[in-house]
């Protein structure tokens, strides 16, 4: 080998004075890359509340395994400062399908117990979501009403599937 000098492949990539890179010096194609590693899962997320009238859902007990690290990762991202969050968790809500399921709760204060914990902004970016429940009761026009609203609000949304009560499509 001569002397000649060393020329690199890729161009160095150029981060702004800072003693803490951040991932917000990537390009958009290489941390898209990296948030599919972490928040993209290959099967729906299958949620449950914890408590009847909770804002906190865990991995439901039929979830695939596999949901697992997805799952820890987004309720992770509150952790972070919030330009990453924001970026984060619109493409976890916009690439994955989360069913939700109410178990032995009523299920209208569990459906929009979840669209709120998702927050006014996500709800934008959600594309698709199931909601399913079987405890039904006659909980009056308001709660039917909020549900609605919400689910309104995810202007996103492409799919949507429910199991509620015939009675409440016609409050």
């Amino acid at each position: 080998m001569t002397g000649a000098p060393f020329t690199p492949l890729f161009p160095p990539l150029l981060l702004p004075d800072s003693h803490s890179p951040s991932i917000t010096h990537l390009p958009p194609e290489l941390r898209d890359s990296i948030y599919s590693l972490t928040l993209l899962s290959p099967t729906e997320i299958v949620l449950t509340p914890t408590r009847p009238l909770s804002c906190i859902f865990k991995q439901h007990a039929s979830a695939p395994d596999e949901n697992g690290p997805f799952v820890r990762a987004l309720t992770s991202l509150s952790q972070y400062p919030s330009p990453i969050r924001e970026e984060a968790q619109s493409f976890a809500y916009v690439n994955n399908t989360f069913r939700i399921i109410a178990g032995g709760f009523e299920y209208l204060p569990v459906f929009t117990s979840f669209l709120h914990s998702v927050g006014e902004r996500n709800r934008l970016f959600l594309r698709s979501i199931a909601l399913m429940g079987h405890m039904y009761y006659l909980s009056g026009q308001g709660q039917t009403r909020e549900l609605f609203e919400l689910l309104r609000s995810c202007k996103g949304l492409r799919r949507l599937e429910m199991s509620v009560h015939f009675y409440h499509l016609f409050e």
